[in-house]
């Protein structure tokens, strides 16, 4: 960012800190000075950009893992920062309403898998944002084909967050369909 004098048409960081509110208390600026946040371009997400939401496009795929039934789907991390395993601290999921237990879940990254109560002592293996994993639920019926709701929740602490431990919590709702068997 350049520094531009006031009065020439430009944004100093004042107007920038004002925009925030942080110098204004919240009062308005003038419209030169207003910052407008950009809408999300569906263009993006048709050529294979990403929005940041924890359950990825895709589909729900009916899976036998290690001999159990159940459904998998992909996952991502929310975060802009990748993160150490440790820093997960949970995972929520329904499809069509039905809640799925956290402690039974398994993620996959990069071919290595892990149970989600595993993840704590986890500080050397990372989550990376360009990353997709795959969550394992398991179920004892396949999913019916077609279309189903599916609500995910990713639960975070962040570690450079110096002013305590506070998780995040970042939920969605898509509908994905079931992949047909081949």
């Amino acid at each position: 960012m350049t520094r531009e004098k006031p009065g020439d048409g430009g944004i100093t960081r004042r107007m920038l800190m004002a925009a925030a509110g942080a110098l204004t208390g919240g009062l308005a600026l003038p419209a030169s000075a207003q910052i407008v946040a950009a809408k999300p371009d569906a263009s993006v997400l048709s050529r294979g950009g990403k929005d940041r939401a924890f359950i990825a496009d895709g589909v729900l795929r009916n899976v036998v893992r290690e001999g159990v039934p159940g459904v998998q789907l992909k996952v991502r991390l929310t975060s802009y920062r990748s993160l150490q395993l440790s820093c997960i601290k949970g995972m929520q999921l329904k499809i069509d309403g039905e809640e799925f237990d956290p402690k039974q879940m398994i993620l996959t990254l990069n071919d290595y898998s892990h149970r989600l109560d595993e993840l704590a002592p986890l500080r050397n293996a990372w989550w990376f944002i360009l990353d997709y994993g795959d969550l394992f639920a398991p179920r004892a019926t396949p999913l019916a084909a077609g279309e189903h709701e599916v609500e995910g929740t990713l639960i975070t602490v962040e570690p450079y967050m110096t002013a305590g431990r506070f998780a995040f919590y970042s939920s969605c709702k898509k509908r994905l369909a079931v992949e047909e068997a081949v």
